[in-house]
């Protein structure tokens, strides 16, 4: 993977530019329904999020998944690096009469100053980032999300064998570049320095225009230390 590569994918006009143009096939114009599964999880597994927890989404996009959670009672901060996503944000959030549950940041998650939340929301960033930065989101997400608290969501997880047939792991029609497909071992490894693995499992409940069996539910607790 050349570092041309990495260094596109890794800047801002990269991503303002396929929101610019529509080109985001990873919104689905609704909540994700295993990112939802996964919240609901969350009380089964013994972690509820009670009405008023505090829920941080990295790369937003233009915002069904914050939406949904501010519905669901939840004060989000809901960031991503594109002004145009987050622009679309603002006007959804005012169209549902959510706009003061929400707060929408525009900005790289990587920079933005934390604060302190109970949980992070996780759907499509993971596997848009370099996997070499794993390590980093991991630590960024520690930063966010208190002793305790969870990351749950929706990662895209390959099976061992389907994922050696894919270079660096890319599910992209270029074969190179974001999404970067996971193994379930790499997803709890790359979050094991901060996260506790509790759930990380098939959805139930897959998007019909998603690869079968890519989309995973994962819950992490985050470690005290």
């Amino acid at each position: 993977m050349s570092r041309e590569k990495i260094q596109e994918w890794a800047q801002q006009g990269y991503w303002q530019g396929r929101f610019e143009h529509s080109d985001t096939p990873w919104e689905l114009g609704h909540a994700s329904s295993a990112l939802f599964e996964a919240q609901e999880a969350l009380s089964a597994a013994g972690i509820p999020l009670p009405h008023g927890s505090s829920v941080v989404i990295p790369g937003c996009g233009t915002g069904s998944d914050a939406i949904e959670l501010a519905r669901r009672g939840f004060r989000v901060t809901a960031i991503d690096w594109s002004p145009h996503a987050i622009a679309g944000l603002r006007d959804r959030a005012i169209a549902t009469s959510v706009e003061s549950e929400i707060t929408p940041v525009a900005g790289n998650f990587f920079e933005v100053p934390p604060r302190t939340v109970d949980a992070l929301a996780e759907h499509t960033f993971f596997c848009a980032i370099d996997p070499s930065m794993r390590g980093a989101y991991a630590e960024r997400a520690a930063q966010w999300v208190r002793p305790g608290g969870v990351l749950f969501g929706n990662f895209f997880v390959l099976e061992p064998s389907r994922a050696a047939a894919l270079p660096e792991l890319s599910m992209s029609d270029r074969g190179s570049g974001p999404p970067f497909a996971s193994t379930r071992e790499s997803v709890v490894r790359d979050l094991s320095p901060h996260f506790e693995c509790v759930l990380l499992q098939p959805t139930r409940f897959p998007e019909s225009d998603r690869r079968p069996g890519m989309e995973w539910i994962g819950i992490f607790r985050r470690k005290s230390s």
